[in-house]
């Protein structure tokens, strides 16, 4: 099995997990891992978004989605993302 199929799985499983705990911010911050992996750049930040929305004070979530901006080249996404981090006092 190749990167590729894993990934797939995995975004597979952590979908079924959101579908049956909605309000887990893990599960989305896992899914968006698993898209970053697979390329899937603005999956992954929509993921980390909703991650952020249901933990604010998740310090993966808030990192994850910095450096998913920062490579779609939102330079300014990822700065101001960091200074939020710094108010949450991480």
């Amino acid at each position: 099995m190749d990167d590729k199929d894993e990934h797939d799985r995995a975004i597979s499983d952590f979908t079924r997990s959101i579908a049956l705990s909605p309000l887990q911010a893990k599960a989305f911050v896992g899914r968006g891992y698993a898209r970053m992996r697979k390329g899937d750049v603005d999956g992954a930040v929509s993921d980390y978004n909703k991650a952020v929305e249901l933990n604010p004070r998740s310090f993966l979530a808030f990192y994850n989605r910095a450096f998913a901006r920062k490579q779609k080249g939102d330079l300014d996404g990822a700065f101001a993302i960091t200074r939020i981090r710094r108010r949450c006092g991480w």
